[in-house]
């Protein structure tokens, strides 16, 4: 693509490689390549790749944001949900305007994480709600067991156990007949938290015994995406004695 000075293509490829990284766990290292991505994709006038790009590193501050809050920083947690919650309005917009349906309940639903994160449960439940209406509108079972997931983590903070558990028991069941391995840790654990709530102790033992099967298989599927994704990084540009750029190696 680079020969052909297509931007496009670069840029398609620089989100391709963004999410590889986001697989593995490295979102700070994605968000540049998708800042890299988008930037492309507006020189080329390719609206809807940048849309692309955009959604793809609000997910990542969304996710940086999660691992923040897990590993007890709680001001750089708040600050990267607030990051990301400036830019989901401008963002949904964009993709009404595109007419990327299939995308919409995506951004509802991290959208209901980041208000949830920041506090602002009554907003997070709204945004919850229009993710679940949208998954179903879109027609897409990956969209719905997101919204379901997300939504699910909404009701277990506000108190509705038994929503809670219901949303993350039907997200499971979608999410484990596609060999989505992280997406299933992330419903178990939540299951785990629902059943202690309502103190089913025997289930939410049973479901961690579960937990740790998973997260051995997604320990290997990073490691084998690691490499995929070392593969596919690309090599730094080097300056050639005319002045202009050119790949290394």
């Amino acid at each position: 693509f680079r020969r052909y000075n297509d931007l496009g293509g670069q840029s398609r490829c620089l989100n391709t490689i963004g999410i590889g990284e986001c697989w593995v766990g490295r979102y700070a290292e994605a968000i540049p390549i998708f800042g890299r991505a988008a930037d492309l994709a507006t020189a080329a006038k390719r609206p809807a790749t940048y849309a692309v790009a955009w959604l793809n590193a609000v997910q990542a501050y969304t996710n940086l944001g999660r691992r923040a809050r897990d590993e007890g920083r709680p001001d750089w947690a708040r600050a990267l949900f607030e990051h990301a919650s400036a830019e989901f309005e401008p963002l949904w917009r964009q993709l009404v305007a595109l007419g990327y349906r299939q995308l919409q309940p995506q951004v509802a639903a991290l959208q209901a994480t980041t208000l949830l994160n920041l506090g602002r449960e009554a907003e997070a439940q709204e945004a919850a709600e229009r993710a679940l209406g949208l998954a179903v509108t879109s027609g897409s079972i990956e969209a719905l067991a997101s919204a379901r997931c997300h939504a699910a983590e909404v009701q277990l903070e506000i108190g509705d156990h038994e929503r809670a558990l219901r949303l993350f028991s039907a997200a499971l069941a979608e999410y484990e007949t596609r060999n989505h391995h992280t997406e299933t840790a992330r419903v178990i654990r939540g299951l785990v938290a629902v059943n202690e709530a309502l103190g089913d102790v025997k289930s939410a033992f049973e479901l961690l015994k579960r937990l740790l099967d998973v997260e051995l298989a997604v320990r290997s599927m990073r490691e084998r995406r690691e490499r995929e994704v070392s593969k596919a990084r690309p090599e730094p540009a080097t300056r050639r004695g005319d002045g202009s750029e050119g790949q290394a190696g």
